[in-house]
């Protein structure tokens, strides 16, 4: 009988230790403990998020990987802020947990960079790429931040950054803006039309005028 009840308790422990709200308590516990955040906060059951500094980048990707199982690296999202600062935006994801980690850290400056952790977390690899290049963020120790997704006359150019300008040349090249919308222009080809077109009845009414005397 008290074997039985020792067991049912000691399931229910565990039961709760793996509700999804439990683990991301748990994981914000042991990022704590590694690093000084900034801010944390429970968004959801499933869901917790932490604001870092952007040097303790690889100390919180150890720690997320070593405390939630089945961990990847699913995205990381660039804002660019104005006025040279950047925010960057990593969501880590637990397949067996059910639970979502979300890691913030801002950049400064007309170079702005951080460590990589696509060594950590491989499926990263290509979301750093691209954050590079199209805002401009040197990921330190990434072994190839070569071109993704750009054409190589925008290396360099980091569209996503909001002092990006585009040319209309360029827009209308692109076909983005679609095809040049005829009635803009058609009053006057319509004017001119009329306007010729007056002209020649006015000079056939006088010839017309003139055989008649």
């Amino acid at each position: 009988m008290g074997v039985t009840s020792l067991g049912r308790k000691s399931g229910t422990q565990r039961s709760r230790k793996d509700k999804p709200g439990e683990v991301v308590k748990t994981v914000l516990v042991a990022l704590s403990d590694k690093v000084h955040l900034v801010e944390k906060r429970l968004i959801s059951d499933s869901q917790g998020s932490v604001r870092i500094n952007p040097q303790e980048i690889r100390e919180v990707a150890t720690a997320i990987k070593s405390s939630l199982d089945g961990v990847i690296g699913e995205t990381v999202v660039g804002v660019d802020l104005l006025n040279n600062r950047y925010e960057l935006i990593y969501f880590f994801w637990s397949l067996t947990k059910k639970v979502l980690i979300e890691v913030r850290t801002q950049l400064e400056g007309d170079n702005p960079s951080i460590d990589s952790i696509c060594d950590i977390f491989p499926g990263l690899d290509w979301h750093e790429r691209e954050i590079h290049e199209m805002f401009g963020v040197k990921f330190n120790g990434h072994p190839n931040l070569s071109l993704l997704l750009l054409p190589e006359e925008l290396e360099e150019a980091y569209p996503l950054r909001k002092s990006f300008g585009v040319s209309r040349d360029r827009l209308n090249e692109s076909g983005i803006l679609g095809p040049v919308s005829r009635s803009t222009k058609q009053p006057e080809s319509l004017s001119e039309s009329s306007t010729t077109e007056g002209g020649d009845k006015s000079s056939e009414g006088e010839v017309r005028e003139g055989e008649g005397r």
